[in-house]
């Protein structure tokens, strides 16, 4: 697209077109200038009314015949898939589902999670009528019988 406004810095030169937009005050397009930076400018200070002519003429990709032929296609194509069995949720997440990898018998329901088992209390009479420890100097009971 050439710049026609009278004095302006890019008058006469050809550039490249980044879009147009509709705007309130008319048609504006996004320029690149020479330099690579951006410009908004009106269509009426551009060629753009010179260049729009009668629209190019359009070439047929078909013919009425071949449109009603490929929707019967798409019609059938899509009755045909209405016809085949969804699979339910639980088959699709069943589907999915992997097997553990670690066998382990689950954990008897009595203890709950994040406890621990006390030990057992050890008997401390002991009936040998030894010390309960080594330089304990109390006797053991039971062990003057």
């Amino acid at each position: 697209m050439t710049i026609t406004r009278p004095h302006h810095p890019s008058q006469g030169q050809s550039l490249e077109v980044l879009r147009q937009a509709r705007m309130p005050g008319g048609l504006q397009f996004v320029l690149i200038l020479p330099d690579g930076s951006k410009s908004l400018v009106p269509a009426e200070w551009t060629d753009f009314r010179g260049a729009a002519g009668p629209p190019p003429s359009l070439q047929l990709l078909g013919s009425l015949g071949d449109l009603l032929r490929l929707r019967g296609l798409a019609d059938a194509l899509l009755h045909r898939s209405a016809d085949l069995p969804l699979p339910s949720v639980r088959d699709q997440e069943s589907h999915a589902a992997t097997a553990s990898e670690l066998h382990r018998h689950p954990h008897p329901g009595d203890v709950p999670v994040g406890a621990t088992r006390r030990r057992a209390k050890t008997d401390r009479h002991r009936s040998s009528g030894a010390p309960a420890c080594p330089g304990d100097p109390r006797p053991t009971p039971g062990a003057d019988q």
